[in-house]
């Protein structure tokens, strides 16, 4: 038998505060890698699939995701109550 283990209060704020700060951080993302992060992580489309909405080649797509992510690191790097965030971010 499988146990649910809950977060207590402590932990539920730890990560609305990590959630909070990575979504300033996303908004602060140019629209361009914003909109690759979205498709990708929040929408689950494929890197083909975005290519095609965006009129771009799966090349620049790439591109745009790997300088979203690497924004995104150096952003919550910067904010010292984003370290556990950044490292799970990597």
């Amino acid at each position: 038998m499988l146990e649910t283990t809950r977060a207590g209060p402590e932990q539920s704020a730890e990560q609305q505060d990590e959630l909070r700060v990575l979504q300033a951080a996303i908004d602060n993302l140019p629209i361009n890698q914003l909109v690759v992060i979205v498709l990708y992580y929040q929408q689950g489309l494929k890197l083909q699939a975005i290519a095609d909405i965006l009129e771009r080649s799966v090349g620049t797509v790439k591109s745009r995701l790997h300088y979203c992510r690497e924004n995104l690191r150096q952003s919550l790097v910067a904010d010292p109550s984003s370290v556990a965030v950044a490292y799970e971010f990597t």
